[in-house]
């Protein structure tokens, strides 16, 4: 038992660092190209649940020189007002949306409220939201993280609206998991264990009308954003937003860990985007040299 449990650890440690080697370095002090990417149409959607950390959202949003909107969500409708007064103190050059939703869906039901009517303006949609996991010690340096790598503080977010341009048959670009051994944990359960994880994942691809075939013809479950943020090719995750869905597939807010459609969506991101014939692709910021 002992030797299994060991052999299992250095299976997943050894799995990890392959993954961080195989991912694309994005540099965040570097801009690759002397014109931002202005002809892609690009909208940034950010669920803010805690109006508190809208400080630290603007100190990455204020750094991108590619033109977008930006669709904010929200619970309540003092924040709906606080997060206007915000943009009004503080100085930006792109376009904001403000929505007002029902707390129901955790980030991904007010994700599909954003841009369920508008996802066809916009070529590149990128989701976040103001994760700080509560129920752990460690949400505060997990959502750091994701927008270090996704966002960044200088030139990495244009970076990656290049390798959109460059590329296109890029689907979706997400950031490996973080150096958290509860997570990788956890990411790598999702990852092996068929059994349990098969039947959530066909659940949600049935809800949205996605083919099945790589759920079914792979050995291990396809990788998946953990943390559930990530920037999107329009066309490679239609499906999501084409389907019109009720208040009524996404439960009542419980404080859920698990076994619910907004889980379960975290981890059908890479098979509706293969379905669609476009590719899943890791970064993280780095220097390239």
């Amino acid at each position: 038992m002992i030797f299994s449990r060991i052999k299992r650890n250095l299976q997943i440690t050894r799995r990890y660092k392959e993954k961080i080697r195989n991912s694309i370095i994005i540099s965040d002090t570097f801009l690759n190209c002397k014109n931002p990417n202005n002809q892609l149409k690009v909208a940034i959607h950010f669920h803010v649940f805690y109006v508190d950390l809208l400080d630290e959202i603007y100190m990455h949003l204020k750094s991108i020189k590619t033109n977008f909107t930006l669709f904010i969500t929200v619970i309540k409708k003092e924040d709906e007002k606080y997060v206007n007064d915000f943009f009004q103190e503080h100085e930006h050059s792109f376009t904001i949306k403000i929505l007002e939703v029902e707390n129901r869906g955790r980030d991904i039901y007010p994700f599909y409220l954003a841009l369920h009517e508008h996802f066809k303006d916009y070529d590149i949609i990128a989701h976040f939201h103001t994760k700080k996991s509560m129920h752990s010690s460690f949400g505060n340096y997990w959502r750091t993280y994701l927008y270090n790598n996704l966002l960044g503080n200088n030139s990495l977010f244009d970076n990656i609206m290049e390798l959109f341009s460059e590329n296109s048959k890029l689907g979706f670009v997400t950031t490996p998991i973080i150096s958290n051994k509860k997570i990788i944990d956890s990411y790598y359960y999702f990852k092996d264990n068929e059994a349990n994880c098969k039947n959530d994942i066909a659940y949600a691809l049935d809800v949205f009308e996605v083919s099945k075939d790589n759920l079914f013809n792979c050995k291990q479950n396809m990788d998946f954003p953990c943390g559930n943020m990530f920037i999107a090719r329009t066309d490679a995750i239609r499906q999501f937003f084409e389907k019109n869905l009720s208040r009524d597939a996404f439960p009542e807010e419980k404080g859920q860990l698990a076994g619910t459609l907004q889980h379960f969506v975290e981890l059908i991101w890479n098979y509706i985007v293969t379905s669609n014939n476009y590719e899943y692709k890791e970064v993280i910021k780095g220097n390239i040299k």
